[in-house]
């Protein structure tokens, strides 16, 4: 009899330690699985805002108020979005992340304005050479006679005016004094080849050469690259008179 009393007691302490893991079980697995994460998400996950298309202050104002931090990775040229304005964010908007952590930026720095230069009295090669330093293409050179500057091939004016912002890549139109018909004809020279450069490589050819940049004529042709020269006149090998302009056909995105 004591003994079966005894058995029974241990089946019973069996049972309780069985029920008591199984229980054990249960609350962890709960926890873990069920209330754990709710109380992670609530108080140490949050979803990242979007802070693209708006300036750097109010982003940063708007990560600040969702505990998280920030870091500009870099500044980049954009024609599109204002100067100072969010471009690209990472983590994208609505990500879950963990408080405190950083979202990458990268930030619009605009396009730089470049103000015409004073070109007045410069020759047309050193106009040339500092248009060419700041960005700014070259365009048409028109020849006048003036009462202010006897001696040929300096600049009168140009277009836009000294002193005005414009954008890099801005083409330049110059006024230079003229130059007597019977200097031109002193020396001539052979046109070289620009076909298949670029703008910029093309022009600098014509001004070793003592040319000039003439006419330029846009048009779109997909098969070769953009701001190639496709065509020019007159055509290379042929003697033209030193400072002429050399007209060209430059292929250029559609606008």
């Amino acid at each position: 009899m004591t003994e079966t009393k005894q058995i029974s007691r241990g089946l019973s302490i069996i049972i309780v330690v069985l029920i008591s893991l199984l229980i054990s079980f249960v609350t962890s697995y709960v926890s873990y699985f069920y209330i754990f994460p709710e109380i992670e998400k609530k108080h140490f996950v949050v979803e990242t805002p979007d802070v693209r298309k708006i300036s750097l202050t109010e982003a940063i104002s708007r990560l600040s108020s969702h505990k998280l931090g920030y870091k500009v990775i870099e500044e980049v040229e954009s024609e599109d979005t204002p100067t100072g304005t969010v471009i690209y964010q990472l983590p994208l908007p609505k990500t879950n992340v963990r408080t405190g952590q950083e979202v990458v930026l990268m930030v619009s720095k605009g396009i730089p304005v470049i103000y015409v230069p004073k070109l007045k009295n410069k020759t047309l090669n050193e106009a040339k050479s500092i248009l060419l330093q700041l960005g700014l293409i070259l365009g048409n050179v028109k020849e006048v006679e003036s009462e202010e500057i006897k001696q040929p091939g300096f600049v009168l004016d140009s277009y836009p005016q000294e002193g005005t912002s414009v954008k890099k890549g801005t083409v330049i139109e110059l006024v230079v004094s003229k130059t007597p018909v019977q200097i031109k004809n002193l020396e001539m020279v052979v046109t070289p080849n620009i076909v298949g450069k670029s703008l910029v490589e093309g022009q600098k050819i014509l001004t070793s050469r003592g040319l000039r940049l003439g006419k330029v004529k846009k048009t779109t042709n997909e098969n070769f690259d953009f701001d190639m020269i496709l065509e020019q006149k007159p055509s290379a090998g042929q003697k033209i008179a030193s400072g002429s302009g050399v007209d060209i056909t430059l292929n250029a995105e559609a606008e």
